[in-house]
């Protein structure tokens, strides 16, 4: 495959159809036919598919594509670059290289780097990527991954793990037992044959059930992007163990990222106050604090007061500009009675609606409320401390 690519003819015709639809491709006439076109296609596609996510590898027309699904679960550019700021040393091995863009940039900081995929396809088209960027410190392996350390008996800075979370039927999977390689059936070689170990798992895993599985993780790293949660990183120091877990909470945004950290421990004896009282403005943390909490020491940092418990909203007289998430300033509030949602009708014809502890669905309160989407209202339909369900429209503050 990887031989093919480089004929003239591949490149040719995937240089001069680099913007053009795959399904036209597909369906029409073309000097490529077969598996041959197939192939090209497939290049085609996943260039345009990266171009946002890897926008430094869509500039380069030497890189080749695996097929969809590895590019879907691999790491952004983005991601991948604040984990490679993270670390470093001189030996890393990457037990799931898959396409290789972690590898590739965990590289930047290693002198000696293990890149590791039972695939033999995706290890080819991952070793001639390593060459188009110019990386020459990176060893490809073909091999388990379960078996590979105890083959090497070697010593590691750092393993980076990212187990596959697809079953044979494509179905996503959560749980770290289900994944491959079973991560917690390894971490008695981890311990043996590494200084350290740093695991990217599921964004729909619960921390709580993950740190119960892992407790002797060292810090979690949770990453979003524009607002939506991509990765849930655990990272464990076999050198410094400690009872300390520091959460670090990552939002990537075009105009700014967001960063916040908190310590379990404080979050748990952090007591805070609950209010029924609406002021000018009302915060909406970001994707990776909703994830994983610190929702008691958002108050305590930021001086802001949470409407109830299960809400997740907070409130303030006085805008908090440095606030890790989105920020609304109040125009009205409705209660949800009768008489309120009929006046709330009469006012608000269309609005962006977000459900925070509140019994209805978005579909159903649309509904009901007989309210279109869209515009620059935004509606929180949730429950102040005092138990008291409204519908507190707002505008964005940019």
């Amino acid at each position: 495959m990887v031989e093919k690519l480089q004929s003239k003819e591949f490149r040719a015709f995937i240089s001069a159809n680099s913007e053009a639809s795959v399904h036209q491709l597909l369906l029409s006439k073309q000097v490529l036919e077969g598996d041959d076109l197939k192939l090209a296609v497939q290049q085609i596609d996943g260039r345009q598919r990266i171009q946002n996510k890897l926008p430094s590898w869509y500039r380069n027309s030497d890189i080749i594509y695996p097929i969809h699904i590895s590019l879907e679960q691999c790491s952004s550019e983005t991601t991948a670059s604040y984990k490679s700021n993270l670390f470093s040393g001189e030996q890393l091995i990457d037990l799931t290289g898959g396409f290789g863009v972690d590898t590739t940039f965990l590289a930047k900081k290693f002198q000696t780097v293990f890149y590791v995929e039972q695939n033999q396809e995706l290890a080819n088209i991952a070793n001639h990527n390593f060459n188009a960027l110019g990386l020459t410190n990176i060893q490809v392996l073909c091999e388990d991954s379960s078996t590979i350390l105890a083959e090497l008996d070697t010593s590691f800075d750092l393993i980076y793990v990212d187990p596959a979370r697809r079953d044979k039927g494509g179905g996503k999977l959560v749980s770290m037992t289900d994944c491959e390689p079973n991560v917690l059936e390894l971490m008695s070689d981890f311990r043996r044959y590494s200084k350290s170990v740093l695991l990217k798992l599921s964004p729909m895993l619960d921390l709580t059930v993950a740190l119960k599985e892992l407790p002797e993780t060292t810090t979690v790293y949770v990453l979003s992007v524009n607002n939506e949660c991509k990765e849930l990183l655990l990272y464990i120091d076999f050198m410094n163990s400690t009872n300390e877990v520091e959460v670090n909470c990552l939002n990537f945004t075009s105009s700014g990222n967001q960063a916040y950290t908190f310590n379990l421990s404080n979050e748990s004896i952090t007591a805070i106050h609950y209010t029924d009282r609406l002021g000018k403005y009302i915060y909406e943390p970001n994707a990776s604090i909703r994830k994983v909490g610190g929702f008691n020491t958002l108050v305590e940092k930021y001086k802001v007061d949470k409407l109830h418990p299960n809400s997740h909203l907070y409130t303030s007289d006085v805008l908090v500009e440095s606030f890790p998430g989105r920020i609304f300033e109040v125009i009205e509030a409705f209660g949800f009675d009768k008489k309120s949602q009929r006046s709330f009708r009469e006012k608000v014809k269309k609005a962006n609606l977000s459900i925070r502890n509140f019994p209805s669905s978005v579909a159903q309160l649309r509904k009901r409320l007989k309210l279109s989407d869209g515009g620059d209202d935004y509606v929180f339909a949730t429950t102040l401390a005092d138990e008291k369900k409204v519908l507190i429209r707002s505008i964005k503050v940019e």
